[in-house]
């Protein structure tokens, strides 16, 4: 009886590569653990076996599959999977045309067909293939690519291109670089705008295949797939899409909570600004570590708080130990703002930057106009790590929003207006003095201060406007003060400032916060 289309559970996608099976396994055994474990859809791949033999292990592998009513799908050969009875086939878009392949093996079996493209999505569509290959989304060593990369960003416009024209329902699995850390940001950033569709599961080859537990694989990353994210947003209030007193009252009650909690901040930052950092974070109440080891990340990923990577002063083993730190941040469900200063300085820090952004969820992401261009592949003028950048606050505004959309995080755009957007609300803060120039590290600290906004508040981009407005009244009531002659006097004061609004919010006067000049941008 052929299998219900209808009712495949995509979620865990084996694709089978013998010569990845570790020494003292077999194909037989390797899959059975593996479907215990939780896969759900198996595709044996053969590149090179003689097709008498593809068959032999087809049917074999078919009597496995079928004891526990696992669709068994052959990549590629046509003529294998009508020898063997197998249940289906998955195709490349340069393999046997998707009509002829239906003709062939009927309307029951199941067709899949690799999509990279909306060009190519088209043909699975005309095609009316049963599910699409998504990918490759990111780099794999499984298999020489030959297309372009797809990333989480082309699977959503994949994604929505298939929801709003294929006439049909088409899951969609997704190939390529997938590891256990990274499913769950996979998931959550490749869904459509409407939200109503996301990839329907994921494909995996080297994970399951090189592993000598297949079944413990299996059963991990089936739990990856399961879970949800820890670090998914919620919808904002409706009282906060808009500057008001309900946003007013939530950055009193977010500076309150971090004088109250005290959360700790771990600073994976520069040598320039690590010593203004830890002491504008005790002075607003948080608890800093200062710590660019690994080896420490996991433990204090598990203590409340947030995580800010700061590459100013990056060393080639920096990005190492950041990533990891991001990594078990994700897991952990911590907050992270990434300040990717000198983004579009110099290759080293482009890529740093593209590495994590492919390789983890940053929640805030928090740059000069420069840096934030860089990161969306447009031209970018600094000198050093400075943005040249002078655009209105409605362009940079747009280039927050339009980066938050395709991250689906808070960004932030630092300047003499601040522009903070989660792509669905865009605020201006004006707040601020330009004497913040002329002392070292000023943005950097900026960071500190919105992350410990983010370790108490959910939602990141209230949080991230209520540390742009701290900051930037702290500034503007340091540089009135008598005994400011500069910038050195200046600092110390600026550190004064924001001790001092941790007090006064601790004794219940609010008062400071009326010099908030926050509009929408």
């Amino acid at each position: 009886m052929p299998i219900d289309k209808s009712k495949i559970d995509w979620s865990l996608y084996l694709v089978t590569d013998p010569d990845m099976i570790p020494e003292g396994s077999d194909i037989y055994t390797h899959v059975r653990e593996a479907i215990k474990g939780g896969c759900t859809v198996i595709q044996l791949r053969e590149k090179t076996t003689d097709t008498g033999l593809f068959v032999e292990k087809a049917k074999k592998l078919l009597e496995i599959t079928r004891e526990y009513n696992v669709p068994l799908l052959i990549n590629d050969r046509v003529d294998v999977a009508l020898a063997s009875g197998a249940d289906g086939i998955h195709v490349g878009q340069d393999d046997m045309d998707l009509k002829d392949v239906r003709r062939l093996l009927g309307p029951d079996a199941i067709i899949g067909i690799s999509v990279g493209s909306i060009k190519e999505a088209k043909v699975g569509i005309a095609g009316r293939a049963d599910y699409f290959g998504l990918g490759p989304i990111w780099d794999t060593n499984t298999k020489k690519l030959t297309k372009p990369l797809v990333g989480t960003m082309g699977a959503r416009t994949i994604l929505s291109y298939i929801e709003q024209n294929a006439g049909y329902e088409i899951p969609c699995v997704a190939i390529g670089g997938i590891k256990d850390y990274n499913i769950q940001r996979l998931i959550f950033q490749s869904r459509t705008p409407t939200g109503s569709k996301s990839i329907s599961g994921i494909a995996i080859v080297s994970a399951i295949m090189a592993s000598t537990t297949p079944y413990d694989a299996a059963k991990s990353l089936l739990k990856s797939v399961k879970t949800p994210a820890p670090f998914i947003p919620a919808p904002p209030s409706p009282s906060l899409l808009h500057p008001g007193e309900a946003l007013i009252t939530k950055i009193t009650e977010t500076v309150t909570k971090i004088g109250k909690n005290g959360p700790l901040v771990h600073h994976m930052t520069n040598n320039v600004a690590k010593n203004l950092q830890a002491n504008v974070s005790l002075a607003i109440g948080a608890s800093p570590i200062m710590s660019e080891n690994a080896l420490e990340a996991a433990d204090l990923a598990e203590i409340n708080g947030a995580l800010l990577l700061n590459i100013g002063t990056a060393h080639p083993e920096s990005p190492i130990a950041m990533l990891e730190a991001l990594r078990l941040a994700n897991s952990a469900g911590t907050p992270v703002l990434l300040d990717p200063v000198g983004a579009g300085a110099t290759r080293f820090r482009k890529d740093t930057v593209a590495g994590f952004l492919a390789s983890g969820y940053c929640d805030i992401v928090k740059g000069n106009e420069a840096e934030i261009r860089a990161l969306l592949g447009l031209s970018a003028q600094a000198r050093g790590v400075d943005s040249l950048h002078s655009s209105s606050s409605t362009s940079r505004a747009e280039l927050a929003s339009t980066l938050a959309r395709r991250e689906q995080n808070t960004i932030v755009v630092s300047g003499a207006v601040d522009v903070v957007s989660d792509g669905e609300r865009s605020f201006c803060v004006s707040n601020g003095d330009a004497m913040l120039g002329f002392i070292t590290g000023s943005g950097c600290t900026l960071g500190t201060v919105i992350a410990a906004c983010a370790a108490v508040e959910k939602d990141k981009c209230v949080a991230a406007v209520a540390g742009c407005v701290v900051y930037g009244i702290a500034a503007e009531r340091a540089v009135k003060r008598d005994d400011v002659k500069g910038p050195g006097t200046f600092q110390t004061a600026l550190v004064d400032e924001i001790w001092k609004i941790r007090g006064e919010c601790q004794e219940g006067d609010f008062s400071w916060v009326k010099g908030a000049k926050i509009s929408s941008a």
